[in-house]
């Protein structure tokens, strides 16, 4: 009988978006290091589309074109995924702001490492999750969002149109 290797799980990808090109090398160098696949974008413009392939999005507020806090409430309009603002804003009403426009979690620059590592970690966690998943009724795993209640099915907040047998 032959049997093969079970295939091991791949890295958590990240999806950083951030203008600062050495300060994103950096980012990406360190996450890299500590088992992450790092995905950079310096502007926020390709965003979206970019989040379709990505466990987490770490996204700077001051971006060139559009700002950090349109690219978040886009991508969370269209990604159930985790948002960590990592940005130069201080001050308890950006942080306000942010969580209450999408974000998951908000960092101020500058940057700690193992910081940013760790709620990054914690969020993928999170966002793996069940019991943090939505609603009762309702289970997210990835992209895909089922609510038992109404018998919806979500694909990257795209509703997907099932008989009852797909469903069930």
């Amino acid at each position: 009988m032959h049997r093969t290797a079970p295939q091991p799980a791949r890295p958590p990808r990240v999806l950083l978006i951030e203008d600062d090109v050495r300060l994103a090398r950096e980012v990406a160098w360190f996450l890299g290091r500590n088992g992450l696949e790092v995905n950079t974008l310096h502007r926020g413009e390709l965003a979206v589309s970019a989040a379709n392939d990505v466990d987490i999005v770490v996204l700077d507020w001051m971006l060139p074109g559009l700002d950090g806090l349109s690219v978040c409430r886009a991508i969370r309009a269209a990604h159930p995924l985790p948002i960590l603002m990592l940005t130069a804003r201080e001050g308890d009403a950006s942080e306000v702001r942010a969580l209450e426009e999408g974000a998951d979690d908000y960092l101020c620059k500058p940057v700690r490492p193992g910081v940013l590592l760790a709620r990054i970690r914690a969020l993928l966690r999170r966002a793996s999750s069940p019991s943090d998943a939505g609603p009762a009724g309702t289970l997210r795993v990835g992209a895909l969002e089922l609510d038992d209640q109404r018998r919806e099915v979500f694909h990257a907040g795209v509703e997907l149109t099932l008989t009852d047998a797909e469903y069930a």
